[in-house]
């Protein structure tokens, strides 16, 4: 019955207090006109501008929202989500052509290989996809594939997959593998066991700090698996490492 009495009151916690850190992320800065905007993803002509009214078409809509955080997990099981919004995706970004400072790429297969410069891009005109990537995701298979392939010892500062013309992909849509490529396979590796290691500690718990925080850091895990979900700035970093402070803390028995 307490268990029952508490998972209760999380849930209802959690049902009340969404539509009010919604309202406040969307609607404050539209008052303040200081809109929330993601570091190289500004567009000038589909991103929200600092004077534009509360309710400007430019402003992602909710349902934006949910396509985007849980349609990419969904598709998996079958389960399409549909978004009527028309603006570009956050992982497709026009940028400019960036250098690799890591040691994986030599100028050999930066001029040869698709995907590694922006002259010569992954998929060339016309092409949508390529078939070994499938059809379910073909461009985050993609990624993954061109990520994987360049895994060093020693990590990149940064390395940029040109997907298509005018695409760019700046992260490996996948937070293991993605620590991987900037340090190195053996802090990759490190870091997906570590991850592991404090999820099996916390479910160990049996208290409602250590279930409750399982469940948070599995769904970080599960999100993490698709896309880049440590990256500065985002509130799931500050997070895991509270998290990860849980499942480390040591308890009198």
């Amino acid at each position: 019955k307490r268990w029952f009495l508490q998972g209760s009151a999380l849930v209802l916690c959690i049902a009340l207090l969404f539509p009010v850190a919604y309202g406040c992320v969307r609607y404050i800065p539209a008052i303040l006109h200081h809109p929330v905007w993601f570091e190289g993803e500004y567009d000038d002509e589909n991103s929200v501008r600092s004077f534009d009214p509360w309710n400007s078409e430019r402003y992602i809509p909710f349902e934006r929202v949910v396509e985007k955080n849980l349609g990419r997990m969904l598709k998996y099981v079958g389960i399409k989500l549909q978004s009527t919004d028309s603006n570009k995706t956050e992982t497709e970004q026009e940028m400019p052509e960036i250098k690799d400072t890591g040691k994986a790429l030599s100028a050999q297969a930066e001029d040869t290989e698709p995907g590694t410069t922006k002259t010569n891009p992954y998929l060339k005109d016309g092409e949508k996809s390529k078939p070994e990537d499938g059809n379910l995701d073909p461009a985050r298979v993609a990624i993954w594939r061109f990520y994987l392939k360049h895994l060093n010892w020693e990590g990149h500062s940064r390395l940029a997959f040109y997907y298509r013309e005018g695409r760019v992909f700046v992260n490996a849509h996948n937070m293991f593998l993605h620590v991987a490529v900037l340090y190195g396979i053996i802090p990759g590796l490190l870091f997906l066991v570590w991850h592991f290691w404090c999820l099996i500690r916390l479910a160990r718990r049996k208290d409602m700090i250590g279930i409750v925080s399982a469940l948070i850091l599995t769904s970080i895990f599960s999100y993490g698996l698709f896309e880049q979900a440590v990256t500065t700035g985002q509130i799931s970093l500050s997070l895991i490492f509270l998290l990860y402070y849980f499942g480390l803390e040591r308890r009198d028995a």
